[in-house]
């Protein structure tokens, strides 16, 4: 039997279809004047516009085909379908 175990950070979940899921806090007061802010997943930058998001405690942007590789169990050397990546934001006020 074969185990993989991803060395990811702790913040970072990959589900059973390669989605990552990645939580942050961000503190209001230091976004409130930017336009946007990044959030870097293994070398990846995410940019996060503040046009899309609204103000409250919890909201979650969606981030399409930026993620891994999905998984193809016909043609395991297939990498052409890229999973999501969620971004679970906690606003602290």
């Amino acid at each position: 039997i074969v185990k993989c175990i991803p060395d990811i950070k702790q913040n970072i979940t990959i589900d059973e279809m390669n989605h990552l899921h990645v939580s942050i806090s961000k503190n209001l007061s230091e976004i409130i004047d930017k336009k946007s802010f990044s959030v870097t997943i293994y070398k990846t930058p995410l940019i996060i516009h503040l046009d899309n998001l609204y103000i409250r405690h919890h909201q979650i942007i969606t981030f399409e085909k930026e993620g891994i590789p999905m998984i193809n169990m016909s043609d395991h050397y297939d990498n052409s379908k890229i999973s999501n990546v969620y971004i679970y934001l906690s606003l602290l006020f």
